[in-house]
């Protein structure tokens, strides 16, 4: 952080705001792509969004949105990889693992 005279929580405070300001910027676009049906872009941002630092209910949230958006484009490869990240997370509950285990592609 580029902070010279302000104290770190300052700088930390600064910090979380972008990254904050960073993620409802993604929220806002998929929500965008997804009104226009338009779920190539939808996936794009997804994908961009998990790249981001999540809590672990946030990612198991965008995982299964974006397991549900490959699977109504009929990403096969794009769901599977999706749902395999997604029970990977640590604290996911076995309900979810166990539905991402009985989903029909």
């Amino acid at each position: 952080c580029f902070c010279f005279a302000k104290s770190q929580i300052n700088c930390f405070i600064i910090l979380f705001t972008n990254v904050f300001k960073i993620y409802s910027v993604f929220i806002y676009i998929i929500e965008i792509f997804d009104e226009y049906k338009d779920y190539t872009n939808s996936k794009y941002y997804l994908r961009e969004l998990l790249k981001t630092s999540l809590l672990p209910e946030e990612k198991s949230k965008y995982w299964l949105k974006l397991a549900d958006t490959c699977h109504l484009t009929e990403d096969w490869e794009g769901e599977s990889h999706a749902l395999t990240e997604l029970v990977v997370i640590k604290g996911v509950s076995y309900n979810l693992i166990s539905d991402a285990a009985n989903r029909r592609v």
